[in-house]
């Protein structure tokens, strides 16, 4: 386990050492979650929903139309059930 002390600011800001940052590589994430446990806090990282765009990239190209219908078909089958 890694130790290190940082300082808190007065609008309770802390800098998260460069030795320790280094265990995100290169690409560092823009939020992170901080929970409390007992007395400590916890940081990890939060995945930007914006980096999975294209990861559900389909061949399937629809018209309006037939999104349309496969919409209809959806609320009328599954939604309804919930």
């Amino acid at each position: 386990m890694t130790q290190q002390i940082v300082s808190l600011t007065s609008q309770n800001q802390i800098s998260i050492p460069v030795n320790m940052s280094r265990v995100w590589g290169k690409v560092k994430p823009k939020k992170l979650m901080v929970t409390l446990v007992g007395e400590e806090l916890r940081i990890k990282p939060v995945t930007d929903f914006r980096l999975l765009k294209g990861l559900l990239k389909s061949n399937i190209k629809l018209t309006d139309n037939q999104l349309s219908e496969a919409r209809r078909k959806f609320e009328k089958k599954w939604a309804r059930k919930i």
